[in-house]
């Protein structure tokens, strides 16, 4: 079982702002493909998921870098538009649970969303 995630301009052509979204998530996402190698825990990895679309959405002014750095770690700014992990195991079900604090190991199957 799998879901998929696809993003594509309805009238076939992305506007200059939507062009910048999307080249930003992106970036996020080949960054996140770099990562994630075995080893890596999923704290970790979501952790450091999370810091590049920081600097993405600061990049894109969507937060405010100063308001950035005084945020508590209760209520980052990044959650109003990343409010999900960036990962799941892929296997029998389509959102298989795994361990957070157990590395991730050759062989294994994830989504990078």
């Amino acid at each position: 079982n799998s879901d998929l995630t696809r993003t594509v301009p309805v009238n076939g052509r992305f506007t200059p702002r939507q062009r910048q979204v999307y080249d930003a998530v992106l970036r996020v996402v080949r960054g996140s493909n770099e990562i994630l190698r075995p080893g890596i825990r999923p704290l970790e990895y979501q952790q450091q998921t999370v810091e590049m679309m920081e600097r993405e959405l600061i990049g894109l002014g969507l937060i405010d870098a100063k308001a950035a750095n005084e945020q508590g770690p209760d209520k980052p700014l990044v959650k109003k538009y990343y409010m999900h992990s960036t990962s799941h195991h892929l296997g029998l079900d389509v959102h298989d649970v795994f361990p957070p604090h157990e590395p991730f190991a050759a062989g294994m199957v994830l989504t990078i969303e």
